[in-house]
């Protein structure tokens, strides 16, 4: 494909994630209450930073190593990424269990909501990743497209049935978990020759360092979010 063509096809894809937030601004100020829209706020900003501190770093050491690789390479590189994903997930998941018990109310009412968004967003993002890596533009924006009518399609079943909240944040949820699907299936079917014990070694060692780096954009970009809510 010419560059200038995958320069506009990025444009588009890109363009996707800006209509529906554009979109979902638009009807959730209408159909949520103040209540309604402070928790689903609450819920994506912490959703999104646990999802950046918890596989960041491994989207990050793909686009590294992917290019500079062979293709039988790339594969082993892309199924080392899916099972250091699937540890990830996990670990997240786990730890909301473990922690939710010395939270606040507030905070625990929505604790697995924010674990299963931050888990299905970090599968949609690295799915995203190796297709910008493959420089697999067609199928990059196609994926977006499909989420944002996946996302909207929920979102108005819920809003029918009067489940506006939660369901908006089910509706995200299910649209990332369903573009992560081939993923899965590609997970499960993996065997030990599939991938490279060394390739893990090397995404983990170049990506950890990350992690602190993601968790001090976190705390200088959403903090107040999060502070507004605690009770003095």
């Amino acid at each position: 494909m010419h560059m200038l063509n995958k320069i506009g096809f990025y444009i588009v894809a890109k363009f996707v994630p800006l209509l529906v937030v554009m979109l979902s601004t638009y009807f959730f100020s209408r159909w949520l209450t103040h209540s309604q829209y402070g928790q689903y706020s609450l819920v994506i900003s912490i959703a999104s930073g646990l999802s950046i501190i918890a596989f960041q770093w491994i989207n990050v050491t793909l686009g590294r190593l992917i290019p500079k690789s062979s293709i039988d390479v790339k594969i082993k590189i892309i199924n080392s990424s899916l099972i250091l994903y699937f540890i990830s997930s996990i670990l997240v998941l786990f730890l909301c269990f473990i922690f939710r018990e010395f939270i606040e109310d507030y905070f625990k009412a929505n604790s697995y909501l924010i674990a299963l968004l931050a888990v299905a967003l970090g599968g949609f993002e690295l799915s995203q990743r190796i297709f910008n890596s493959e420089e697999r533009v067609l199928a990059f924006g196609i994926c977006q497209g499909i989420r944002g009518v996946v996302f909207f399609s929920f979102v108005l079943c819920f809003h029918y049935t009067d489940s506006i909240y939660p369901g908006v944040v089910y509706a995200l949820i299910a649209s990332y978990f369903l573009l992560s699907t081939p993923n899965v299936y590609k997970l499960l079917s993996l065997r030990k020759k599939d991938f490279l014990p060394n390739s893990i070694k090397e995404i983990a060692v170049f990506g950890f360092p990350l992690i602190l780096t993601y968790v001090l954009l976190y705390v200088l970009n959403s903090s107040s979010k999060i502070l507004l809510t605690i009770k003095p």
